[in-house]
């Protein structure tokens, strides 16, 4: 696992199959964009961060861009069911994404804990509610996914 900084102010999260990047955009918002196919170890980290910020705010409101995710990793259902448990409904999750097969994976894991995950399928309205936030943030940022190599 890789971390680094980004020129924005956010961090990169970087292993063989998953490239994520995480912006804390206030105490209660995080912007999290990801790429390429699922990662336990990514998983893990971006918890972590939203438990250390929900220390600190009661709630925590997650904007997911995870139009470049193929797949959830095997071994994240479990651990994001658990961690869905234990915080109790406090993260409040907004996921713009493309493919069917990780919604209906993220829908059944929102089942599982009981707290609802709006997802959307058009960036307009994904970005329409993160600016209802006051953050207007447009174009999202873009990720290549790990295998990509991108010649600019």
């Amino acid at each position: 696992m890789q971390r680094s900084s980004s020129r924005d102010g956010g961090y990169l999260l970087r292993d063989g199959s998953c490239v994520a990047r995480l912006a804390v955009l206030s105490d209660e918002v995080l912007l999290l964009t990801m790429a390429g196919r699922g990662s336990v170890e990514v998983d893990n980290r971006v918890m972590a961060q939203i438990g250390s910020m929900l220390e600190v705010s009661h709630r925590v409101r997650l904007y997911c861009d995870m139009r470049g995710v193929t797949r959830m990793a095997p071994g994240s259902k479990d651990n994001a069911i658990a961690w869905g448990k234990k915080t109790g409904g406090r993260v409040q999750t907004h996921i713009l994404l493309n493919s069917k097969i990780v919604e209906m994976g993220l829908s059944v894991m929102s089942m599982l804990t009981g707290n609802p995950i709006k997802m959307f399928s058009d960036e307009t309205q994904f970005s329409m509610c993160l600016h209802g936030e006051g953050f207007g943030i447009v174009p999202l940022p873009y990720l290549a996914p790990p295998h990509v190599v991108r010649a600019f």
